[in-house]
């Protein structure tokens, strides 16, 4: 199984617990792939989109995949550039 199905649950992994104000600053154990993490809830506050709790490794992931978007677009945008000009170059 993906981390990302152990991240945000697949049809056969759905988290066992949907993290609440309440929850922010206990400590959690977190199992992914066999690795055993020891992490805290927290709530990370997401540019234009409210807000997310959970375990920091959880709320890291799903921060950075939310926030990297653009520059994922971007640098995409630049490879499609560089292919194109590399292959019109061959021709």
């Amino acid at each position: 199984m993906s981390i990302e199905d152990r991240l945000n649950g697949s049809e056969h992994n759905k988290p066992d617990k949907k993290y609440t104000k309440q929850d922010i600053g206990n400590q959690v154990t977190l199992n992914i792939d066999g690795v055993v993490l020891t992490d805290v809830v927290v709530e990370v506050a997401l540019p234009g989109r409210g807000s997310i709790i959970g375990p920091t490794f959880v709320c890291a992931h799903i921060f950075a995949r939310l926030t990297m978007m653009e520059a994922m677009m971007a640098a995409s945008a630049h490879a499609n550039k560089e292919r194109d000009d590399w292959s019109d170059e061959m021709a």
